[in-house]
């Protein structure tokens, strides 16, 4: 038995990153859609995973602008 999921790419670009329940050996990875991202990075969610975020919307064609609005 595999302890931990056993996904194929990283949660903070996954589908269900926000409320994932892969369980030892599932792989629940799906790609989640630009917007989803965008929205984590904008509201700070997986901060550790930051460039690679914004490295994966560059691989779709999209170019991340981070949202300073409200920010100290």
């Amino acid at each position: 038995m595999k302890f931990l999921s056993d996904c194929e790419g990283e949660c903070c670009v996954c589908v269900c990153g926000d409320c994932c329940l892969a369980g030892h050996g599932d792989n629940d990875f799906g790609e989640a859609t630009i917007k989803q991202v965008v929205k984590r990075l904008d509201n700070g969610r997986y901060s550790y995973y930051k460039q690679y975020m914004i490295d994966w919307l560059h691989g779709k064609g999209y170019e991340y602008v981070e949202n300073t609005e409200g920010k100290k």
